[in-house]
């Protein structure tokens, strides 16, 4: 047994030298074209001939084929594509895509979703304020999906589909 936790600490120490213990490395910051739009929450931006594919950090927009998707989708779309964004990264989710905020001409894409009723704040992952009354305007003014009696979050969606 105390054979088995040397190799393994000579193994972590091995890994931290190496640099691949450490949490996954990122760029803070991404500027490039918007060249893909997946869905409400996930995008593609290009820089420097590389892709980044981006999903929007703190909301969840509903699925493609849930009530809304194409309507988030296509807001996202008329939003971003084809423009430049920046894109403050805040991490890497467990699909390897890059979490951030999308900004195009200083207005963020996820905020601007919430506002309009096409995503919600996703809670699991954000305790954003902002987002909160954003998200709190929407359903009050009954604004997107919000104008159904009982809209499904995407988690509960997914969850439903498996």
């Amino acid at each position: 047994m105390m054979f088995m936790k040397r190799q393994l600490s000579l193994i972590v120490v091995a890994l931290i030298a190496a640099g691949l213990w450490a949490k996954a490395s990122y760029p803070p910051l991404i500027v490039g074209k918007v060249v893909g739009v997946h869905d409400g929450d996930t995008i593609t931006v290009l820089q420097a001939e590389r892709q980044y594919k981006i999903r929007l950090d703190g909301i969840d927009a509903p699925e493609l084929s849930q009530a809304y998707g194409q309507v988030s989708k296509r807001f996202a779309s008329a939003f971003a594509f084809g423009k430049t964004a920046r894109v403050e990264v805040h991490g890497v989710d467990r699909y390897g895509r890059y979490l951030g905020e999308v900004f195009v001409e200083g207005r963020s894409l996820n905020r601007e979703l919430v506002k309009a009723g096409l995503a919600w704040q996703y809670l699991q992952y954000s305790k954003d304020p902002v987002l909160a009354k954003l998200e709190r305007e929407a359903r009050t003014q009954r604004i997107g999906l919000w104008k159904d009696a009982s809209p499904e979050a995407p988690w509960d969606f997914r969850k439903r589909k498996k």
